[in-house]
């Protein structure tokens, strides 16, 4: 049994279609109409430079969001408003019905803190689908995911 799923979202804003295959190769094919955001959903999986966050991520069916990163109210990094980095963050808790806590430890340069972000996110999802061979069943306290 695979371990995948398709969305596809269209609003008067958005039009989004997601296609997530947890044991595929880790090939990304990425096109948003903002080339940061191109960028971070496609290159999120090493450190950067003086940055540094820590992501939970729990894949339990209840969604709840943690965002404790500071960052300047009307920035941009390219054509990217800053203030929208949470806003993606709280989308996806809320779309893939997890809880995801965010907290930025360090970093001065914006570019950097919001990549880490990004690539925190990326290597907890990692860590939070990966089969492990030690576990017998569903790695969970209840027996379940998702109730």
């Amino acid at each position: 049994m695979g371990r995948s799923a398709s969305v596809s979202r269209t609003t008067k804003e958005t039009s989004v279609e997601v296609t997530v295959d947890l044991d595929g190769t880790g090939r990304a094919d990425v096109e948003t109409p903002l080339p940061f955001l191109t960028h971070m959903v496609e290159h999120a999986t090493l450190p950067m430079d003086e940055a540094r966050s820590a992501c939970a991520i729990d894949l339990s069916g209840r969604a709840h969001f943690v965002w404790e990163v500071p960052l300047p109210r009307g920035a941009k990094i390219g054509t990217w408003d800053v203030e929208l980095a949470p806003v993606f963050f709280e989308a996806f808790a809320r779309g893939a019905q997890c809880n995801l806590h965010m907290v930025l430890e360090r970093g001065e340069i914006l570019h950097h803190c919001v990549e880490i972000c990004f690539k925190a996110l990326a290597r907890a999802l990692r860590d939070a689908v990966r089969i492990e061979p030690r576990v017998a069943g569903i790695p969970s306290t209840k027996g379940t995911l998702g109730d």
